[in-house]
């Protein structure tokens, strides 16, 4: 995880929520209700976590749409939760998924490219220094902290 891009993060913990989601809705359907509650509490942590994660002054106004809609979502699952119901649970699930296509793709175009070729020593080489996410100049992923951040 120390190496993962920020990108790669970010859908490591879409995927989290979506299994504590799926999870939460099996232990709803059998009646579990200490399961349920447990998942959904995992999901809504995550959710918090990508929440603490955005900073809406360098992500403007994507930024800002994010909060929202993690604000949503965490407040689907504490109803679904409240009134032990599956709909809010599989709503925020299919919302879930989506956006964690999206950041697939964001993950996919921020992904290294394939090893550069031998160069002669004179030739410049491109720094590794620069974090993949400000080389790309997207405010969104600059937001993203790493592990180990102060923020994190």
């Amino acid at each position: 995880m120390e190496t993962a891009s920020p990108a790669r993060l970010v859908v490591m913990l879409y995927d989290g929520a979506i299994r504590f989601c799926s999870m939460a809705i099996e232990a709803m359907q059998t009646g579990d209700r200490e399961g349920q509650h447990i998942n959904l509490l995992r999901a809504q942590n995550i959710l918090s976590e990508l929440m603490g994660s955005l900073d809406c002054k360098v992500g403007g106004e994507v930024a800002e749409n994010l909060m929202r809609l993690y604000l949503y979502l965490y407040e689907q699952l504490v109803l679904a939760n409240m009134k032990d119901q599956i709909a809010p649970i599989k709503q925020t699930l299919v919302m879930l998924q989506d956006v964690r296509e999206t950041w697939r793709e964001i993950e996919g175009q921020t992904a290294p490219s394939a090893p550069e070729p031998e160069r002669s020593p004179a030739a410049p080489q491109r720094s590794s220094a620069v974090p993949l996410a400000r080389s790309h100049g997207s405010p969104v992923l600059t937001a993203i902290p790493r592990l180990g951040d102060q923020r994190a």
